[in-house]
């Protein structure tokens, strides 16, 4: 059986990658809700639909003698970062600990993974926009048959980044 790798990038708008050898990965956007606060809506985690997806990607895993060698999550570490609003940071941080605690609960094994272990693995440096366009430049040739723009053309850099954690994953761990 091969190993399952499932990368997440905990954003708002981030997603989460089941990746396994030989196959083509599945990308799923972290689903979200909007929820009025006050006068306006605001977009968050749908966590009924997060625990949902990691229950698809790792029913083999679960539905099987439990090994845990056979399945890893990699989730990127959140780090606070000068010049990110504080509601963005928050809802970063918000998103790594219901992320972790679903896989917790599904029992599947998790790590944490720095933002510059695997951006420099793959050659990625710079700030903001620039390392977003150089994970989409690399995501686009290792994976060219998944979908990493929207019909508008703007980036789902948060489908990228999951791409690139589980092709680390893969690769390293």
């Amino acid at each position: 059986m091969s190993k399952i790798i499932i990368a997440i990038d905990n954003g708002l708008f981030g997603c989460a990658c089941k990746s396994e050898e030989d196959k083509e990965p599945i990308l799923t956007d972290t689903p979200i809700v909007p929820v009025k606060v006050g006068k306006k809506f605001r977009n968050k985690f749908d966590v009924k639909e997060m625990v949902k997806i990691l229950e698809q990607y790792s029913q083999i895993y679960t539905s099987s003698i439990k090994d845990p060698s056979n399945i890893l999550a990699v989730i990127e570490q959140t780090i606070p970062m000068p010049g990110i609003a504080s509601m963005a940071t928050k809802s970063i941080g918000l998103g790594e600990g219901l992320w972790i605690g679903i896989l917790a609960t599904l029992k599947i094994p998790c790590m944490e993974l720095s933002i510059r272990k695997w951006q420099s693995h793959f050659g990625i440096w710079g700030k903001g926009k620039e390392t977003k366009h150089e994970a989409y430049l690399l995501a686009s040739r290792l994976f060219p048959r998944c979908r990493l723009k929207t019909e508008r053309g703007r980036l789902l850099d948060g489908r990228c980044d999951a791409l690139l954690m589980a092709e680390y994953a893969r690769r390293e761990l």
